[in-house]
């Protein structure tokens, strides 16, 4: 890294510190009130509640209406609320929060919280819509909730996380400095990798994870993640500056050695690579290349010989020639979509090594490529895609408006691959299931779920398959489904509030 840049980069860590101080357990208002509390227990402080628990007192501050973390509330409604899970710690009392609720209905903004209480008798997650739903007695139970946002601040709100039941609980909120576009965890969960805006330049920083509380601290110094690299131009973002709502940076991949992390910067088209220093914080930027316009996502081959890029303006998915030793990348060729202005955003390898799945974002109607899923086939010794088939994405019914591919996963055991639409940005997103045929790879739909809010950006799967979370970007809400991992239907839980533009929601196990 050249002598500016290391300049910017302490100016970048001085800010992000400053910005750093709220953080877990000291945050701003609107958080929820006080919960419900069970018999013996109390309330945290920060909050009161209209709805005093049995045993339990409410805390000292703002009010709220409605239920808050730790106790549990029941609310009348069409359908019965799904069963929620108090916190961690404590007795059998609410947990008060600070400040009071964005609305009803949807949850809370939860920026703070007291105390946490246990689980009293009346359960339901506050602001849930649809069945009780029990997912599996097997499933892990204590999970983190991350979710990052777009706002000038780069909110990211942890959330407790019921595996069995998906209730969802607010922990506390941290300040990343600038605008997030997406997160990346190590294998031990205890180093997150986040791209953002800070100072008007984009960057990936490095932090660390307490795995049992949560918690993230900042790693070392952030890394520039530039507009125009070394003598083509300044550094930053367009016309000298990033967005200030938009890291170039979409993703973060990790190659299959660990080393090394593959950073596509959206907005130059540049594909960066950066090795990790000994305490896993991400250190200096070893590889730089461009292969066409709006590189959007990176996947390594199962052999670590390979980097499949796919270019989203330029309709292909570039082949690198990847050194899992010094992280270099040398392009190989390209594959085109199928279809004109198909517009490929994200992949997903399948665990087999020999497909891979590319969503399609680009706007169009009901006879556009936009949406669809094309199949391709891996030569892993070669590098050589050969595009097999194409699979449609169905619309909601009624909906005859624009298609915008977004996120692409396939579940754990392999035989499930989801996919969300964003659609117009403005109607109520979609949720896609599909059954990989297992000899061939081919996609047979299962079912269509609304998301429940507007452009869903990006969902995420526990490990187990059995919960996904989406994070609806122009609602800003998440949404919490149950899935059946026998046949992929998805059953909505219940949704919340979020911070503003809600661009990941990743989950995490608690140690």
């Amino acid at each position: 890294m050249g002598r500016v840049e290391s300049m910017k980069s302490r100016s970048l860590l001085s800010t992000l510190l400053i910005g750093a101080m709220v953080s877990f357990g000291a945050c701003g208002d609107g958080g929820e009130g006080g919960g419900k509390g069970g018999a013996g227990g109390s309330a945290g402080s920060g909050g009161s509640s209209a709805r005093g628990g049995s045993g339990g007192s409410a805390g000292s501050g703002g009010s709220s209406a409605r239920g808050g973390s730790g106790g549990t509330t029941t609310r009348a409604d069409a359908g019965r609320d799904a069963p929620v899970q108090g916190g961690r710690t404590g007795g059998a009392g609410g947990a008060g929060g600070s400040g009071g609720a964005r609305r009803d209905g949807g949850g809370d903004v939860p920026l703070a919280t007291g105390g946490t209480g246990g689980v009293d008798a009346s359960q339901g997650v506050d602001g849930a819509q649809g069945p009780e739903v029990p997912i599996d007695v097997g499933a892990p139970t204590k999970l983190h909730l991350y979710v990052g946002c777009a706002d000038s601040s780069g909110t990211i709100q942890a959330y407790s996380l019921n595996g069995a039941t998906g209730a969802v609980a607010p922990l506390a909120t941290f300040l990343a400095g600038g605008a997030i576009s997406n997160i990346e965890f190590n294998d031990a969960e205890d180093r997150a990798y986040i791209a953002h805006v800070i100072n008007n330049a984009s960057v990936v920083s490095t932090f660390t994870r307490n795995k049992t509380s949560g918690a993230l601290a900042l790693l070392g110094s952030p890394v520039a993640a530039p507009y125009y690299p070394e003598g083509l131009g300044l550094d930053g973002g367009i016309d000298g500056a990033a967005p200030s709502t938009n890291a170039g940076p979409q993703t973060l991949t990790f190659d299959r050695g660990r080393r090394f992390l593959a950073v596509p910067n959206y907005f130059n088209g540049y594909l960066f690579v950066y090795d990790l220093a000994a305490d896993g914080s991400v250190k200096s930027r070893v590889a730089t290349h461009t292969a066409g316009d709006k590189a959007h996502h990176a996947v390594f081959t199962l052999n670590n010989k390979f980097l499949l890029v796919p270019y989203l303006g330029s309709n292909f998915i570039e082949v690198y020639d990847f050194d899992g030793d010094t992280g270099e990348v040398t392009p190989k060729g390209n594959t085109a979509l199928p279809a004109d202005n198909s517009g490929p955003r994200h992949l997903a390898l399948h665990g087999n090594g020999k497909w891979l799945y590319a969503i399609n974002e680009t706007a169009g109607g009901n006879d556009s490529p936009a949406g669809a899923i094309d199949l391709f086939s891996v030569d892993e010794q070669t590098g050589t895609l050969t595009a097999e088939d194409t699979f449609a994405v169905p619309l909601p019914d009624g909906y005859s408006g624009a298609k915008n591919g977004s996120e692409i996963e396939i579940a754990p055991a392999g035989d499930l691959l989801f996919v969300s639409m964003r659609l117009d940005n403005a109607a109520p997103g979609s949720l896609v299931s599909y059954r990989i045929k297992q000899d061939t790879g081919a996609l047979t739909l299962i079912e269509q779920e609304s998301s429940h809010g507007a452009t869903p950006r990006h969902f995420s799967l526990t490990k187990d398959g059995r919960l996904l979370v989406v994070g609806n970007q122009n609602s800003d809400t998440i949404a919490v489904f149950s899935v059946d991992p026998a046949t992929g239907d998805m059953t909505f839980l219940h949704d919340r509030d979020v911070c503003d533009s809600p661009r990941f929601a990743r989950m995490t196990l608690v140690q």
